[in-house]
């Protein structure tokens, strides 16, 4: 395919064109890099773009690792002094009552008087 072809075809994907919506900045870039006969994708923003979610997928998972780990030191430092109650307090503050709820029941936990009241209170 000749440069001039692969021009026109970029060219006419603007406009109303899911290739648009993704690489709309950059068309008239990427056409003239064919032109001028280097790589496409330089100085489009479409790199920029990814780049930026990269990082932020990569900031997520840090910060949910994070999370994780204080959330499991919290239930061990509870479990070492053996208070159980303390650490289904810790985990109830953490996801929520009902989530403990779900859990135990899709594991067949036996609920305590606290989850029970708790199940109660939401009757009508």
């Amino acid at each position: 395919m000749t440069k001039e072809k692969e021009i026109q075809i970029l060219q006419s994907l603007k406009g109303d064109t899911y290739f648009a919506q993704m690489f709309g900045d950059d068309i008239d870039r990427m056409c003239e890099n064919i032109s001028m006969d280097i790589a496409i994708e330089c100085g489009c923003k479409f790199n920029t773009k990814a780049e930026i979610l990269q990082k932020e997928l990569k900031d997520l998972k840090e910060k949910a690792k994070t999370e994780m780990l204080l959330f499991a030191c919290g239930i061990v430092e509870a479990l070492s002094e053996n208070n159980i109650e303390g650490a289904m307090t810790y985990a109830e503050k953490q996801v929520g009552i009902e989530e403990i709820i779900k859990f135990k029941h899709s594991n067949n936990i036996g609920l305590s008087e606290k989850e029970i009241s708790y199940l109660v209170s939401k009757l009508k």
